[in-house]
């Protein structure tokens, strides 16, 4: 297992920035001891407070990138979320048989589907400021 932690600190002028350290440990118990081990030690060196920390796992996928994909492209899912207000949603390199000759993103497609319903009520995250997804709008090319 390979973990990682970010740092996320405000500066005196109430500025944020961060500062991310790929972690030795073996279990997500060992990470936990070496995020809190070091927390003092970062503190001790940034005038910056440390407003709170981001322990993440990292799995490493090795498929490879579909043909096609670009990381300069991207994608602007417009979604209602459920204060009845618009969100997006944006997908770096995207598949780019999802976007039609116009520039349009075709919201039927099942992967986008797909996609789109981890933000729904009950799915895995939210579309914006813990509010989910309540219908898919739109989708456009960003570049």
């Amino acid at each position: 297992m390979a973990f990682s932690v970010t740092f996320l600190m405000v500066d005196a002028y109430g500025r944020s920035c961060n500062k991310s350290y790929d972690l030795r440990g073996a279990d997500y118990a060992a990470a936990t001891a070496n995020v809190t081990a070091m927390l003092p030690d970062v503190e001790g060196v940034t005038g910056a407070k440390v407003v709170s920390t981001v322990l993440q796992e990292k799995i490493v996928r090795t498929d490879a990138a579909t043909a096609l994909s670009n990381r300069d492209a991207g994608i602007t899912l417009t979604v209602l979320n459920s204060l009845g207000e618009k969100s997006t949603l944006k997908v770096p390199a995207p598949e780019m048989g999802y976007v039609d000759p116009d520039g349009t993103v075709d919201i039927t497609d099942a992967e986008i589907v797909a996609y789109y319903e981890n933000f729904e009520s009950g799915g895995n995250a939210y579309v914006d400021r813990d509010l989910n997804a309540v219908e898919l709008l739109s989708g456009v090319l960003d570049k």
